[in-house]
Parts: structure tokens; C-alpha cells; sequence
């Protein structure tokens, strides 16, 4: 059974990285994501992989994490379905605290118009849920790269 950490708005760090040059060189994550299970389940992996990631549970904590980090964050990853906005709301909202922020939309079934509707706000992906972890790390690393 996976242990799951509590919600923090301090960067997760992969055992053994020291300060914040990971953060500063390939960005953090700011993971969106109201299921707490998913969400421990992804912090853990994306930090295995050397990530550092930073969780909110739902659109008033993403927005409060970003006005903290907005030096660090790269990418946004956020649920559709989150309990306070959809995704397709907050990834705009993000924007204007950090223009041209990419963003990664994810939901367990398809949104019609959500896509488009935040594309036209910046640059935007779709990842279907369930995840298949080993490309999502990929894909993750990819943006943020591209981002930094």
C-alpha cells in the first residue's frame, strides 16, 4: 500500500538533492489535483524521477502556491474536475500570474471544447486518465525542460 504524504506548498525534493538548484534549474511541478490518493501516488513518482512537485487539492490553493513559487513553477498539471473550477478555468487564471505558463489537462473522460478553450490561453496538453507512468514522467520532464 502506498503511503501518502500530506499536502505541502514546499517543493518535494528527491532523497538526496540538496538546496534549490533542481527547482531552479528544470522548474517544479505544480500538481492540480483533488484526489488525494492520485495525487500522493504522482507526487511520489514524479519525485523518484527527480521532479520536485508542489500540490494543491484545488483551484484557490493552486492559485495561492503560484503567488508563493512563481519563480519555480514550469508546469501546471491540473485535474478537469476539481471541487472549487474546472481546469480549463484555473489554467487561464494561472496565466496571469505567470503568462505563457504551460499546462497539462487531465481527465478520466473526454471534455468537449475544454482543450480548446484553455489552448487559447497558452500552451496546453491532454493526458488521459489512467496514466501510463513511465510516459507521463517523460512527457512532464520534456515540458518543463522546454519551459525553463
Amino acid at each position: 500500500m502506498l503511503a501518502v504524504s500530506p499536502i505541502s506548498t514546499e517543493p518535494s525534493r528527491p532523497p538526496g538533492a540538496g538546496g534549490l538548484a533542481l527547482g531552479i534549474e528544470a522548474g517544479t511541478l505544480l500538481l492540480v489535483e483533488d484526489q488525494d490518493f492520485i495525487a500522493g501516488y504522482l507526487t511520489e513518482v514524479f519525485t523518484r524521477a527527480g521532479l520536485p512537485v508542489l500540490r494543491a487539492m484545488d483551484g484557490a490553493g493552486a492559485l495561492r502556491i503560484i503567488a508563493e513559487h512563481r519563480s519555480e513553477v514550469r508546469l501546471a498539471m491540473i485535474d478537469h474536475g476539481l471541487p472549487d473550477m474546472n481546469g480549463d478555468e484555473l489554467g487561464p487564471r494561472l496565466r496571469e500570474l505567470i503568462p505563457g505558463l504551460p499546462v497539462m489537462l487531465t481527465s478520466g473522460r473526454e471534455i468537449e471544447g475544454s482543450r480548446e478553450k484553455l489552448a487559447a490561453s497558452g500552451p496546453t496538453w491532454f493526458v488521459a486518465k489512467p496514466y501510463r507512468t513511465a510516459h507521463l514522467v517523460d512527457q512532464v520532464r520534456a515540458l518543463m525542460m522546454t519551459a525553463a
